[in-house]
């Protein structure tokens, strides 16, 4: 299976809405999972997405702020550093949707999915287990692994 390439805006979205995702979930102490699932339910990861041009340039707080509004949830305002491993745990989401856009031919927006509804964002949400430590690559074995899913 040939891989897709994915374009450097689509990548610099991706990167950016994993930030926001980790960033409130931290802020919120909810799981990475649940707040993808809230902001997909309620529209606002494509309102973040059309918005993109402005909001990222914002600051961490004021994007909390922008998502706590639309989706009338409270945040802690008092978490203003990142949790132990939270930049990592990052980095290593949005390559591994990468690596699953690439790999499985999917848009980005259907690897993003993929991935916060499978087993390994539990995995690597969990810091006992280590994952925050491995590859991108690793991760994309593990999510082959979890789902049953195989490229060629």
């Amino acid at each position: 299976m040939e891989k897709v390439t994915i374009n450097k805006t689509d990548m610099d979205i991706n990167r950016f809405l994993v930030m926001c995702i980790k960033q409130y979930a931290s802020a919120t102490k909810e799981s990475s999972k649940s707040i993808y699932n809230l902001l997909s339910k309620k529209g606002i990861l494509q309102e973040i997405i059309d918005n993109y041009e402005d909001l990222h340039g914002m600051s961490i707080y004021s994007i909390n702020e922008y998502i706590s509004k639309r989706t009338g949830s409270k945040y802690n305002v008092d978490c203003p550093e990142p949790l132990p491993h939270d930049i990592s745990k990052t980095i290593i989401a949005y390559q591994t949707i990468e690596l699953i856009a690439e790999n499985y031919k999917l848009s980005i927006q259907d690897a993003r999915d993929k991935f916060y509804n499978s087993e390994v964002v539990d995995l690597l949400e969990d810091n006992e287990t280590g994952l925050y430590g491995q590859s991108a690559l690793y991760l994309l074995s593990l999510y082959e692994m979890k789902t049953g899913a195989t490229h060629k």
